[in-house]
């Protein structure tokens, strides 16, 4: 009986434990653009969506008993920018709002690993390095279930992406290839995609709104 209160108080502490990390992710991402603008006079803003489709890779632990070392699905993901603040010519910081979908594992032998979904915000800084390329990176705090049944867990992701400038003006469009590393308390994974970026920018900042 005491081993199972144990076993209970200890599940609430990791429960609460996550709570609270979960709570100073978000709060850390959502005000840091806000904090970083404010430092800098005459920060314009913009804002933005992006996509991409992706190949993903689950590598099993050893409690899962799998046949394979990784476990291969596609996935997508939608990402939605209300604002992003450029920094100066060659740096931009942004706010990012994601909804991620991954496929049923591919079939072999008898275990498929189940779909699933997640949403989150991330915190997106671009590195501008000439007139053609930049460099992103991204750090997002994401709730993750499975689509057959709902049973919500914490997701960290970590990306870097590569970004290649299609259209350079006011509205920029660019080709994204993003690599992305995911932690889960039951696993790791990765993914390698490629996909769409749309920005307006130069949009001015009303300085005694913010």
């Amino acid at each position: 009986m005491r081993k199972s209160n144990w076993q209970v108080l200890n599940k609430t502490c990791a429960r609460l434990n996550s709570l609270l990390v979960a709570c100073s992710t978000l709060i850390f991402i959502f005000m840091t653009p806000h904090v970083l603008a404010t430092t800098i006079q005459e920060t314009p803003y913009a804002l933005g969506v992006k996509t991409d489709v992706f190949w993903y890779v689950s590598i099993p632990d050893e409690m899962h008993l799998d046949q394979l070392p990784i476990r291969s699905h596609t996935g997508m993901n939608f990402t939605f920018q209300p604002v992003a603040f450029e920094i100066s010519d060659n740096l931009q910081v942004s706010l990012d709002l994601d909804v991620a979908f991954v496929s049923e594992s591919f079939d072999y032998g008898n275990v498929v690993w189940s779909s699933f979904f997640a949403i989150g915000a991330g915190l997106d800084m671009v590195i501008r390095l000439d007139q053609h390329f930049s460099i992103a990176t991204n750090i997002a705090y994401m709730v993750s279930s499975y689509s057959k049944y709902l049973s919500p867990s914490n997701l960290l992701r970590v990306s870097v992406a590569g970004e290649l400038y299609l259209i350079d003006q006011k509205h920029i469009l660019s080709l994204t290839l993003p690599i992305r590393y995911y932690y889960r308390p039951d696993y790791h994974s990765f993914s390698v995609g490629v996909g769409l970026k749309w920005q307006l920018t130069g949009i001015p900042v009303i300085r005694e709104q913010l």
